[in-house]
């Protein structure tokens, strides 16, 4: 009985079957056909696409210039009013301890703020509307 090293086989087995970025210019309607056409492929109306997907796809660039101005807009206000925060605290607060012991100050500040307003309008909530 003898033994033979047979090649080592993979998954998938067809000349076809091996990943590519593009798409080859030999058999191209092979490679491009699937129910749900890519959006590089398809820039018209398709049977495939409902009427919103190419409304959206339209509109996609002035949507992502809208998201991407908010989240600027986001950032940088929140910058402009943290960092004078942050300067203060470091400026007067040295130390970690007194870093979080100023935190505990604030939240029980803000404690009894809201307690004394709460205390004062309670009647309003009580009022039959």
């Amino acid at each position: 009985m003898a033994l033979r090293v047979a090649r080592l086989l993979r998954a998938g087995g067809a000349a076809d079957a091996k990943p590519r970025w593009t798409l080859p210019e030999k058999d191209y309607h092979k490679y491009t056909y699937q129910p749900s056409i890519p959006d590089k492929h398809f820039n018209v109306g398709h049977w495939n696409y409902a009427p919103i997907t190419m409304w959206l796809r339209a509109r996609r660039p002035t949507m992502e210039r809208v998201l991407t101005e908010v989240w600027s807009t986001l950032k940088y206000t929140s910058s402009a009013v943290s960092t004078p925060v942050a300067r203060v605290v470091d400026a007067n607060l040295p130390g970690f301890g007194y870093k979080v012991l100023g935190a505990l100050g604030a939240l029980i500040g803000y404690n009894l703020f809201v307690m004394n307003v709460t205390s004062r309008t309670e009647a309003f909530m009580f009022l039959e509307k």
